[in-house]
């Protein structure tokens, strides 16, 4: 996944502190970025943030640089969508496979 690219939502955003999505909706990566303690992607869709730092999942604050960020799974290219699924499904990663198989 870069700049540029066009994705598919997997999940709508879960409350108002986070980047709006909705689930099957197709968006264009506007930046990227990762956490420096995990090394989880991050994707801004657009978004901007008024708000200095961010959470990661793992508990490392990280500066927004004005932007919003969604982890990079919460996305899947828009032309890979067939092959993410049976990537998911050979990996049994059923989970992943129900919200492709659900847009």
């Amino acid at each position: 996944m870069k700049v540029g690219d066009k994705v598919i939502a997997l999940s709508d955003n879960p409350d108002d502190s986070c980047q709006f999505r909705r689930k099957g909706s197709v968006y264009m990566v506007n930046a990227m970025s990762y956490c420096v303690m995990c090394m989880k992607s991050l994707v801004n869709i657009g978004q901007r943030s008024n708000h200095k730092g961010v959470m990661c999942k793992c508990g490392i604050l990280m500066e927004t640089n004005g932007l919003m960020w969604t982890p990079k799974d919460e996305f899947v290219l828009l032309d890979q969508k067939e092959q993410a699924l049976k990537h998911a499904l050979e990996i049994e990663d059923y989970e992943f496979a129900a919200k492709l198989r659900d847009l």
